[in-house]
């Protein structure tokens, strides 16, 4: 399990993997230095699924040669349409709320965790507002218990990265 110690590698950037994962990791390290309270913030990376919450990828093949992602097993053929099936249940329920996927995968993101700020990256001003945005999205307790029950991790088919990078990573994030 990965703690604190692992700051001390200096190929170290940034942490990867799932918000309690994180937070837990973060917790037994700090007590174990005998911190008492901690403010600890999470910063999801990918927060929109490397554009997969957007709702805007419809096929593989719209992903231009040299996309990363046309290699991640998560935009593979049966995975993909798996994973594009989940998408259109959450879709479903923006489109009640009247705003875009990004902008509900984004509200409740920030509404389940009040120590979590998704920073979605962009290469599109229009995208940036569209996700600053998200912020106006107001999810009832019925609102995200609804999107609880839409999505459940297990049901994501497919790894987030190629074996070849698990290969190297594993080691230093076993939850990558």
């Amino acid at each position: 399990m990965w703690d604190f110690e692992g700051c001390n590698n200096p190929g170290f950037r940034g942490l990867n993997g799932s918000y309690q994962y994180i937070k837990d990791s973060c917790e037994k390290s700090l007590k174990r230095l005998k911190v008492e309270q901690i403010d600890l913030y999470f910063v999801p990376y990918s927060p929109l699924g490397r554009g997969f919450l957007t709702g805007k990828i419809q096929s593989k093949e719209e992903l231009s040669k040299g996309d990363f992602r046309a290699s991640s097993p998560r935009f593979q053929n049966e995975n993909f349409e798996v994973n594009k099936n989940i998408v259109a249940k959450l879709d479903h329920i923006a489109k009640l709320k009247n705003c875009t996927l990004a902008q509900l995968s984004l509200a409740w993101m920030a509404s389940k965790y009040a120590n979590l700020v998704p920073i979605p990256g962009t290469k599109k001003v229009r995208y940036l507002q569209e996700n600053a945005q998200s912020l106006d999205v107001n999810l009832t307790k019925p609102e995200l218990e609804t999107i609880d029950q839409t999505i459940f991790p297990d049901e994501i088919q497919g790894d987030r990265y190629p074996s070849e990078l698990k290969k190297i990573y594993n080691p230093i994030f076993p939850s990558f």
